[in-house]
């Protein structure tokens, strides 16, 4: 786990590095188009690598250039290099508009050498501008990726958490370089980046934003929509109902991604992520309401109840299939049938749940259309010759 006395000396390197690399290139700018190596142009994902001993360069920085013929996102790194030293790398265009840069990554390499990404580039020229530390011993060996787009490489990090945050930021989707690029669904819009420690409760909103129509979407460490697969959803909406708004609760730890952009043009979105840590609620089976006695010689027992699950006072409040159910408790003095269903209901389609004294599923009814089946999707489960012992029927 990176700790917060590391991150601290880092910065404090970075910025060291960073005045040196700036200094470093403006000396660069000053030598000619023929000092430029061309790497080549690429029209399809690629992976290029090379290799270079900085004793042997009069200079302590040198560049490459090469061309992209169709939209890839860039990856540049000295993630292998053996140099004992710092080093910087700044990716630019034609015209010297510096894309990304930087001179110590300890996220993606171990020793602490430059890492840039760059997403979703367009067709078109483009320059890496290379520097190392001097006077040191070990060589600088560069990796050069074209990745086939992928919006969360776009991604703004904004922390780890694992306690109660709330980060807000407003963007203008229309700058060309704010927007991302790409042709997907994810075409002009912006991507923040978080990581969960622990389990915790996120709301997700554009409430309050300039603009009356947006969309958001919630992706996993790879990039793929989860929205309606991780935690537990919870209703809510902006005052504005244009302006996108997601709950859930029960997150697990883990890499996630926020992509936020308008529903039917760009311009200026305002996302807000909060997080709570999420609150411990005992197993269903702890709130289960006895439903009495049954004699070891009672031919027949019947037992009918009514709850509304609306009310959090009584629909169970855990993040499980058993969200929203109520539980009852039965103990069988011997081996008996044994019939449940939820017939008559306002609710009319329901699920049942049969579980033994631990908690253990035995049997579970969803949508029955058998015998003696409800006039609507009622559950209905039949148990013959169900063993002694204690049940818990929940939902």
């Amino acid at each position: 786990m990176r700790t917060n006395k590391c991150r601290i000396n880092m910065k404090k390197r970075i910025l060291l590095l960073f005045a040196l690399c700036f200094m470093t290139i403006g000396n660069t700018f000053g030598q000619t188009s023929d000092d430029i190596e061309n790497l080549g142009s690429f029209s399809a994902p690629f992976s290029t690598k090379w290799g270079l001993y900085p004793p042997n360069y009069t200079d302590i920085s040198t560049r490459y250039s090469f061309t992209l013929t169709r939209p890839l996102d860039i990856v540049v790194s000295h993630c292998e290099s053996t140099l004992e030293g710092g080093t910087g790398i700044f990716l630019l265009d034609k015209d010297y508009m510096v894309l990304a840069a930087n001179v110590g990554d300890y996220e993606h390499c171990v020793d602490g050498h430059a890492y840039v990404v760059a997403p979703c580039l367009l067709p078109g020229t483009y320059m890496i501008e290379m520097d190392w530390s001097p006077n040191v011993r070990g060589s600088v060996y560069t990796q050069l990726q074209g990745l086939s787009p992928n919006v969360i490489r776009s991604a703004k990090n904004i922390g780890e958490y694992n306690s109660y945050f709330n980060y807000i930021d407003t963007k203008d989707t229309s700058d060309p370089y704010i927007g991302y690029r790409s042709d997907d669904i994810y075409r002009n819009s912006v991507c923040y980046g978080f990581y969960l420690l622990c389990n915790m409760d996120i709301t997700v909103s554009h409430c309050g934003s300039e603009m009356d129509e947006t969309s958001l979407y919630l992706l996993d460490e790879n990039g793929n929509d989860i929205r309606s697969t991780v935690g537990v959803a919870v209703e809510g909406a902006c005052d504005n109902l244009g302006q996108a708004y997601s709950k859930r609760l029960n997150m697990p730890p883990g890499m996630y991604y926020v992509v936020s952009k308008g529903a039917t043009r760009n311009g200026r979105i305002t996302t807000r992520i909060m997080g709570t840590k999420t609150v411990e609620i005992p197993f269903v089976t702890e709130f289960a309401e006895s439903i009495g006695n049954i004699g070891l010689y009672d031919p027949l027992f019947i037992y009918e109840n009514t709850k509304d699950t609306n009310n959090p006072e009584v629909g169970y409040q855990g993040y499980d299939d058993y969200r929203s159910g109520v539980c009852y408790r039965f103990t069988l003095p011997r081996v008996m049938d044994a019939e449940i269903f939820h017939c008559g209901s306002e609710v009319e389609d329901t699920e049942v749940y049969l579980l033994d004294k631990n908690g253990n599923r035995l049997a579970y009814n969803d949508n029955y259309s058998g015998t003696n089946a409800c006039d609507f999707l009622s559950a209905h489960l039949e148990m013959p010759s169900l063993a002694a012992g204690t049940k818990r029927k929940s939902r």
